[in-house]
């Protein structure tokens, strides 16, 4: 009797880690496969710190994300750049889990000209990230249009969009919008879950020391955006963005409460004053809701990592602000990934109710 009490109790652990899965998360590596930068500060990712994190993250993994900019920083890049970058990538990651589903949306530095995305860009990306995907045409249709796509897996939707040029209102970004409200019609009458990905999230320019911060989106896209969030939130399981190379999150509130969360991955790179990161997402396997984001991070000799997790889903310490709450001090600090000055382009980080706030969208 007590062999097989001790057997059920071994057996518990493994049983609940069988009801989760995996996910990598990189984002905003900025890779230069042309030369070594000797992981300076301030500066792209190059082909070590890359591999490097590609050792770490060694591990099996039912998807692998990219919320964008895989390429370098750059006004301008010709095509064999971009072919050689997201093949590059492609490769390497496909190497620590073949198994894995890569899954990738377009980042602003991933487009021929900076901030433009064209067609060229367009069939680029597809042909080196997402055709291996598209069993039957759907993907293509929609990304050699507008960059963005679905794509099912199980009982999984992922929803990629194509947030680039949402600073701006036009057609093209309201056909975005009519198509993301079509595809989630359907699966909330399908009773599909999704994840929603993209590279530059809603909300205040990560510039939170100004007094009149700037807003990335345009004003009527966010709104209608968040009404969706709102509208379909018991689907929407995950928001996932990146762009902003900070480990954070935007909170979408309704009456004070909140709806549902983006949260925003830290970047590969240390051009934004934060340290090197990836992240692994532990999620629910029934649920497909994440229970853990694990954040693996580098100093600035590209070798050394170290990690720290984070849980707390409600995020009460942003919602109820108190200046003495050691979860938001911990939080701020874990913002640039542990840098230890704290500091961005912008300048020094800090907690505050300021901050706190303009974590918050759409609360009315």
């Amino acid at each position: 009797m007590r062999k097989i009490l001790f057997g059920i109790l071994v057996c518990i652990p493994c049983f609940g880690w069988a009801q989760n899965y995996s996910a990598l998360v990189f984002s905003d590596i900025h890779l230069s496969l042309y030369r070594d930068q000797d992981a300076r500060r301030n500066c792209d990712a190059d082909t070590s710190l890359f591999r490097s994190a590609l050792k770490v993250a060694s591990g099996k993994y039912k998807y692998i994300l990219l919320p964008g900019d895989l390429m370098q920083h750059g006004n301008m890049h010709d095509t064999n750049s971009l072919r050689k970058t997201f093949t590059y990538i492609f490769s390497h990651l496909h190497q620590i889990d073949p198994n894995a589903i890569i899954i990738p949306s377009l980042g602003n530095n991933d487009c021929l000209n900076h901030n433009e995305p064209d067609n060229t860009t367009f069939r680029i990306f597809y042909d080196c990230l997402l055709k291996c995907l598209d069993k039957d045409g759907t993907i293509s249709n929609d990304f050699l249009t507008g960059g963005y796509y679905q794509y099912t897996s199980g009982g999984l939707s992922f929803l990629s969009l194509n947030t680039v040029l949402f600073r701006n209102n036009s057609d093209f970004n309201t056909r975005e919008l009519d198509w993301l409200e079509q595809h989630l019609v359907q699966d909330s009458a399908n009773k599909q879950d999704v994840w929603i990905m993209y590279h530059i999230p809603p909300g205040t320019d990560s510039d939170r020391v100004r007094h009149v911060p700037t807003q990335r989106w345009d004003s009527s896209l966010e709104q209608r955006y968040a009404r969706l969030m709102r509208r379909f939130a018991p689907i929407i399981k995950y928001q996932q963005a990146g762009h902003l190379h900070m480990d954070d999150n935007k909170l979408i509130m309704q009456h004070g409460r909140l709806s549902s969360y983006i949260h925003i991955a830290p970047g590969l790179n240390y051009r934004n004053g934060n340290n090197p990161a990836f992240q692994v997402l532990h999620a629910d396997k029934n649920l497909n809701t994440v229970k853990e984001i694990i954040t693996r991070y580098s100093d600035t000799s590209g070798c050394q990592w170290n990690s720290y997790s984070f849980r707390n889903f409600s995020f009460s310490f942003l919602i109820h602000f108190n200046a003495r709450n050691s979860e938001g001090i911990e939080y701020m600090r874990h913002l640039s990934t542990n840098r230890p000055d704290k500091a961005n382009r912008f300048g020094i980080l800090s907690w505050n109710e300021v901050f706190a706030k303009r974590s918050e969208i759409g609360n009315r």
